[in-house]
């Protein structure tokens, strides 16, 4: 997929984007599963951190039911860890139309302000045509190792 710049001053008409938003924060991620060759119960742990504002979360998400091995408890944590992160920040930028722009791929929002400018994911794109011309409004996601302002 190909990145989509949204430039103040060029193609960005208008945005809406909350770079960090306040949902329970999770410090570390827990899963457990039972080693039937050693008969004991497991705990696998992984740390989620953050950067800036959330990198003080102590608190631990655990999982409401025990994984079958170790290797299921260690992706169920990185998927964890995964949402939180993406769930931080969110919003929409309307842009000139843009085609190229696609479920799946980056916008590089840049000329917005400090804190907000830098690469989001893309999670759905609607283009409107009218008679005064063609744009397209791109709802975002912050992507999980993205920081704001870069």
């Amino acid at each position: 997929m190909s990145t989509v710049d949204a430039k103040w001053g060029d193609n960005l008409l208008g945005w809406d984007i909350k770079p960090y938003v306040a949902p329970p924060q999770y410090g570390k991620s827990s899963g457990e599963h039972f080693n039937i060759g050693e008969g004991i119960w497991n705990i696998v742990e992984k740390t989620i951190g953050g950067e800036g504002v959330f990198s003080h979360a102590d608190a631990t998400a655990k999982r409401p039911s025990p994984a079958p091995n170790a290797q299921v408890a260690e992706q169920q944590n990185q998927g964890t860890s995964d949402a939180v992160n993406v769930g931080r920040g969110f919003g929409f930028v309307i842009i000139d139309g843009e085609p190229v722009a696609r479920p799946g791929g980056m916008v590089n929002v840049s000329g917005a302000r400090p804190g907000v400018d830098g690469l989001y994911g893309i999670e759905i794109v609607e283009h409107y045509y009218a008679r005064s011309g063609f744009t397209t409004r791109v709802q975002l996601y912050r992507p999980q190792g993205e920081a704001s302002g870069s």
